[in-house]
């Protein structure tokens, strides 16, 4: 489908992604200097302007969104202000805090359950992410820069945007920081440049396919930490005490709002629902309550434009 955009993407040979990685590397000992809190609160400053509502960053993803990712205008305006919400600094300190209880573990021993122990970032992490749901590049992208990683992420088709608008305002913001950061696009079936980047990784993550996941599983060094999101299916439940005559149409919504955003392409997205019997209304009629409520949230969160497969 001719989307109206003009991608500009580099010419990307193996010599070129092996010296992409060692300029990476060696920016590891300046990051190593700064605090996990630091960046949460420089990254939390960047993402926050995707929900600015005047902020150029914002309507720039919103002008730019749509034909490369599929969405419709507005579906692509609720899937930023979703993933968005977590890039913030509370969000980003709250994650730190989840994952590590104090993030000062990263910077020196800390007692825990009668142990010293320190939590060390990862080298280099290579992060080869899915085009499917848009947004997914930059939370992961995130992450690993938190522990302190320099990363090169190689997003999908579908999730070119998001990343590259993240990355050009982090140097607007620290030029610094942004210099342990690299967003690099290349087309499938570049072996060279696949390979150049795994034998760089201490770390690898990909987001993908079965056939993805192993395929790149084999291909890492066994020196490398290798951490694999292959395809999952999702269903939905609806309990029998969920849908009381009187709650069956908000649970309804609520179960449409589920299955229709992200185009049904998440991996959390419910390809089927089972709804218990024994409730107010039967299963059929929940059925019946359901239809309605995804064609009432057609006319808000319309579907994008559906590739062959689909």
């Amino acid at each position: 489908m001719d989307t109206g955009v003009e991608l500009c993407l580099p010419d990307v040979t193996t010599v070129w992604i092996s010296e992409l990685a060692d300029v990476l590397l060696a920016t590891r000992k300046d990051l190593l200097e700064r605090t996990p809190t630091e960046i949460a609160a420089i990254l939390g400053r960047v993402g926050e302007c995707f929900l600015k509502m005047d902020h150029p960053l914002r309507r720039e993803a919103l002008e730019l969104l749509p034909p490369t990712s599929g969405l419709s205008p507005q579906m692509a305006r609720a899937v930023l202000d979703g993933m968005a919400a977590d890039w913030t600094e509370d969000r980003l300190a709250r994650l730190l805090q989840e994952e590590l209880v104090d993030p000062g573990v990263l910077n020196t021993f800390l007692p825990r359950e009668g142990r010293e122990v320190m939590a060390v970032g990862p080298k280099l992490t290579v992060q080869i992410v899915a085009g499917t749901v848009p947004g997914v590049g930059v939370g992961a992208l995130i992450r690993s820069l938190l522990v302190r990683s320099p990363t090169l992420l190689k997003p999908g088709r579908g999730d070119l945007v998001l990343p590259v608008l993240f990355a050009r305002a982090l140097r607007e913001v620290d030029p610094a920081l942004a210099d342990t950061l690299a967003v690099v696009y290349w087309q499938g079936g570049n072996q060279g440049a696949v390979g150049s980047a795994l034998e760089k990784a201490e770390v690898v993550t990909v987001y993908g396919s079965d056939e993805t996941v192993s395929d790149l599983r084999a291909r890492t060094p066994v020196t490398a930490r290798f951490v694999g999101y292959h395809h999952r299916v999702s269903v939905g439940v609806v309990g029998r005490e969920a849908y009381t005559d009187a709650e069956v149409e908000q649970v309804a919504d609520e179960v449409a709002r589920s299955i229709a955003f992200f185009d049904q392409r998440g991996c959390v997205s419910p390809q089927a629902v089972f709804a218990e019997q024994g409730g107010a209304c039967l299963p059929r009629e929940f059925a019946r309550a359901l239809a309605v409520a995804l064609d009432r949230l057609e006319a808000i969160l319309p579907g994008g434009y559906l590739q062959v497969h689909e």
